[in-house]
């Protein structure tokens, strides 16, 4: 693949579906480019979000829970 200059920026807003203590709130958050990966022909972006830790939304990509246990 041929090199090339990629930027991405974090992007700060709003989750209206963070839940912690089993309730749903409204907080900021930033999303955030992770890692790049080369997969083929084409760059694959990895995602997280500030909040990643702490929010307990099974639904949330971004979540702790979402993801399962750490693997050893």
């Amino acid at each position: 693949m041929a090199e090339r200059d990629v930027y991405f920026v974090a992007t700060q807003g709003e989750c209206m579906s963070f839940i912690h203590q089993g309730k749903k709130e409204r907080i900021s958050n930033a999303i955030t480019p992770l890692k790049v990966i080369e997969e083929g022909s084409q760059l694959k972006i990895l995602w997280g979000c500030s909040r990643w830790l702490s929010c307990e939304d099974k639904t949330c990509q971004y979540s702790q829970v979402a993801k399962g246990p750490k693997k050893s």
